[in-house]
């Protein structure tokens, strides 16, 4: 197998584990703790209709709102991770052969083809140049298109 394949690989597993660990920060940060975050998924799962305002007081009083600063920068360092992962399940992606449709079919915004040609070249892969990258996502929008 491509080194560089497996080095990508090792990446996008860290970046998982990474995100999998700040939404447990956050929802702890949230609910004061995370039993606190299973007895309010608790409390949802009761479909009494006669009790709505008594579940939603009860999932009030475990409330932390005073955490809504720390939250609001875990959850920024969360998008960016996403951001950051995005890329290199492309990078991923162009060096296993698959086009560029086929990982992200609707996507609107375009990725960063100078990151995703640094992520190849730091992975130990050859890093192709930014028309190569081009070429490659243009091939498949177009082919789809068609």
């Amino acid at each position: 197998m491509n080194p560089a394949i497996k080095n990508i690989q090792i990446e996008i597993k860290k970046c998982a584990n990474e995100s999998h660990e700040l939404l447990l920060r956050i929802i702890a940060l949230k609910w004061g703790s995370l039993e606190n975050a299973k007895r309010v998924a608790e409390i949802r799962a009761l479909r009494d209709p006669n009790g709505s305002a008594a579940r939603r007081a009860e999932r009030k009083k475990l409330r932390h709102p005073e955490t809504g600063a720390e939250r609001a920068a875990l959850w920024d360092e969360k998008r960016e991770l996403k951001d950051k992962t995005r890329h290199y399940l492309l990078a991923y992606a162009f060096l296993r052969g698959r086009s560029y449709v086929s990982q992200e079919p609707a996507c609107k915004s375009a990725p960063s083809l100078t990151w995703i040609a640094s992520i190849i070249g730091e992975a130990g892969g050859e890093a192709p140049n930014i028309e190569t990258l081009k070429a490659w996502i243009e091939a498949s929008t177009k082919a789809v298109a068609a």
